[in-house]
């Protein structure tokens, strides 16, 4: 199983031109502290232990969320063992689409998910409300990762297993959620770098639309397999998990 995928995924969709832009909105939803405040210093050394705490409830709500629809994609994918090959043609080609959309040559619009808004979230608890932020972010808006996400969780019912669709999602996860919390960790500085990040954004959704073509390519000739034996064989380890 190519498990570096989906982290490699995970960390692409930080970078995508939604996550990027917002991310001081973001976090300003995530700890309650004006944007402006975020970007203080001194405020934010003495806030960090505050912040790194809200970004850690906000990445475990999130990766709840995927961790438990890639379980439920490998249970589909066994439940469906007996067409795996049309699974695989249609997941492919899925897949191809996705990536054609992250490089610019398709103009899918997944707003329509966008009914509803994280920010809208009232509650009287810090970090009850934190947490439901990360539930609606995974839910309801994670159009603004679409592409990658959909072709991760379409790569879950190939693998015709519960344990491993929940691997693959937490390490998508993981992708994901590490750069929250190094953000949040030095988040004055990061929100100037990022701003020079901005300019190879075009670049990153490239490569990880052609990345995404090559997947659904593989999918749909039904040669997965083959591409995770060559994989296994030039990776220097092996997780303890797997197909």
């Amino acid at each position: 199983m190519v498990y570096l995928l989906p982290f490699a995924a995970g960390l692409a969709s930080f970078l995508s031109p939604c996550i990027v832009p917002m991310i001081s909105v973001y976090f300003s939803l995530i700890t309650g502290v004006s944007i402006r405040d975020l970007k203080d210093i001194e405020l934010h050394k003495k806030m960090r232990k505050f912040i790194l705490i809200n970004t850690f409830i906000f990445v475990s709500a999130f990766t709840l969320v995927f961790t438990i629809t890639g379980a439920l994609g490998g249970s589909v994918g066994r439940w469906l063992s007996g067409y795996t090959k049309i699974m695989n043609k249609i997941g492919g080609a899925i897949t191809i689409i996705m990536g054609l959309n992250l490089i610019g040559l398709l103009n899918l619009n997944f707003a329509f998910l966008n009914k509803y808004s994280a920010d809208n979230i009232k509650t009287t608890s810090r970090y009850l409300t934190t947490f439901l932020i990360g539930l609606f972010f995974a839910i309801v808006c994670s159009h603004c990762i679409g592409p990658i996400l959909y072709s991760m969780l379409i790569y879950t019912t190939t693998t015709k297993s519960a344990s491993v669709g929940m691997t693959i999602m937490f390490l998508f996860s993981l992708g994901l959620a590490i750069p929250y919390l190094l953000v949040g960790y030095y988040l004055p500085l990061a929100i100037n770098a990022i701003k020079r990040v901005k300019k190879f954004q075009n670049a990153i959704s490239v490569v990880a639309g052609i990345s995404l073509i090559f997947l659904g390519i593989v999918m749909f000739l039904n040669k997965l397999q083959d591409l995770t034996a060559i994989l296994s064989r030039l990776l220097p380890y092996k997780l303890p998990f797997g197909m």
